[in-house]
């Protein structure tokens, strides 16, 4: 368990950090300036003072505060459930990734006032809304989730 517990560590270590450090790479590089790596792919700066996909992204400081609060109540919740399932033994991997995304992207709202986001594709004039690292390894941890409860779900139905 000692042994499962610092791999899970190092993981949600791992997945906070990168996240982070491809941030602070994105304030210092991409101030003013876009770089485009290939058609499809730009590489953007923006600060998202709302939720996921800029929905309720606003200057407004009471929605900014009370859009965080939500954050870090569901945040807490799903901590809570990781623990469970860890102390059940089950394996917490796509939850590690869930909220080491989660955590990074709560960081940056108190410390840049927004998250942190840089990563715009895209396919000809239409552009999907600009992500972070934290919110690829949110959205793979919730995936992988979401395919288990389901595979799960089947074999209870069998």
């Amino acid at each position: 368990m000692k042994k499962k517990f610092f791999l899970y560590l190092s993981l949600f270590t791992s997945v906070f950090l990168i996240d982070q450090i491809s941030k602070l790479w994105a304030i210092k590089n991409l101030i003013n300036n876009s770089i485009n790596i290939f058609p499809g792919l730009n590489l953007s700066l923006i600060f998202n003072r709302g939720i996921v996909f800029g929905t309720f992204n606003s200057n407004s400081t009471v929605l900014f505060l009370i859009v965080s609060s939500i954050i870090i109540l569901i945040s807490i919740f799903f901590a809570t459930y990781l623990f469970w399932r860890y102390k059940k033994n089950f394996d917490i991997t796509p939850e590690i990734l869930v909220l080491a995304g989660a955590l990074s992207n709560i960081l940056d709202r108190f410390v840049h006032h927004g998250v942190i986001d840089f990563i715009d594709t895209y396919v000809k004039t239409y552009h999907w809304p600009t992500f972070n690292l934290a919110d690829t390894f949110i959205f793979v941890g919730l995936f992988i989730i979401f395919a288990r409860e389901l595979k799960e779900g089947f074999k209870n139905e069998s």
